[in-house]
């Protein structure tokens, strides 16, 4: 049933009306050395996305395989990204399939915005749901473009709250 979804969000970029069309991609490679304390192990992620965004809509699939395999997600999600006066904004549903162990799959709805001020200074403010445990989650960051190739952040951020 996965696939037909994907399908049809790929078939929605043949619409005229959406003449701004963009693909991007992408993967990683993680180690992670000990993750859980001494002796719990290291643990390597590989991840890729894709994500497909017509006029402001998107859809995306990202999927990643770990050797701790309790982690082996596969995420589909889609939203409604745009700007508002100098705000831009993010609004989306993320649906996380783990296939090692799917009492632990989710749903999220999810709130971004962003504001310039200036050429250099950037605010953050993401804002999310859990719908499936009914739990919340809140970022604030602030970026400082010290050089075109340097910027300097900080985050904080509250999970399940």
């Amino acid at each position: 049933m996965r696939f037909p979804i994907l399908a049809a969000t790929l078939g929605c970029a043949a619409f005229p009306a959406f003449a701004e069309t963009t693909l991007n991609a992408g993967a990683a490679l993680e180690y992670y050395f000990e993750p859980a304390g001494a002796g719990s192990g290291n643990v390597t992620d590989v991840s890729a996305y894709g994500e497909l965004d017509f006029g402001g809509v998107y859809a995306g699939l990202a999927a990643l395989k770990s050797t701790d395999d309790l982690t082996d997600e596969l995420a589909l999600g889609f939203g409604y990204r745009g700007e508002a006066a100098d705000l831009s904004y993010d609004l989306g549903y993320t649906h996380y399939f783990h296939p090692n162990d799917t009492a632990s799959e989710y749903g999220e709805l999810v709130l971004g915005v962003e504001k310039g001020f200036g050429d250099k200074v950037t605010a953050t403010l993401d804002l999310g749901y859990d719908v499936t445990n009914k739990a919340a989650n809140a970022y604030v960051g602030a970026e400082f473009a010290a050089t075109e190739k340097l910027a300097i952040s900080a985050n904080f951020g509250l999970y399940e709250v």
